[in-house]
């Protein structure tokens, strides 16, 4: 893909990256996991719409361990309702067990409250390349 609506930062440490966002489309949009302001973000990577997620840190309070790929993932999905956070569940169900199960689904859900629902939704179909 030439030029993505979105891009996932997993790590903040990237943002000092040159040329991180270039290739982004213009008005894409920006999940970024930091503990950063969104407004910070924003106007130091220059664009308008960059959303802050601290999922690292929601990663340890829920699971113990600094893995932010499904908090960014339920935020993602939150903000673009690409895909439901039952859906999510349900690849969760499928994936873990048990306590290991309970402790994503709760950090999925604590995800989602952390962005505005919808907000890229309008989004959702211009992520597809065309040639």
């Amino acid at each position: 893909m030439r030029h993505p609506a979105f891009l996932i930062i997993q790590d903040q440490a990237l943002l000092q990256v040159p040329g991180v966002t270039d290739g982004l489309k213009p008005g894409g949009k920006i999940l970024v996991n930091s503990t950063l302001n969104s407004t910070v973000l924003s106007e130091q990577l220059g664009q308008k719409e960059v959303i802050a997620l601290p999922a690292t840190s929601l990663a340890n309070k829920f699971l113990g361990r600094p893995v932010p790929n499904t908090a960014l993932l339920s935020a993602f999905f939150t903000l673009t309702e690409l895909l439901s956070q039952e859906s999510l569940a349900k690849v969760l169900k499928k994936r873990f067990k048990g306590e290991v199960l309970e402790k994503n689904l709760q950090l999925i859900q604590e995800a989602a409250k952390k962005v505005p629902a919808g907000l890229w939704k309008e989004q959702e179909n211009s992520h597809v390349a065309s040639s």
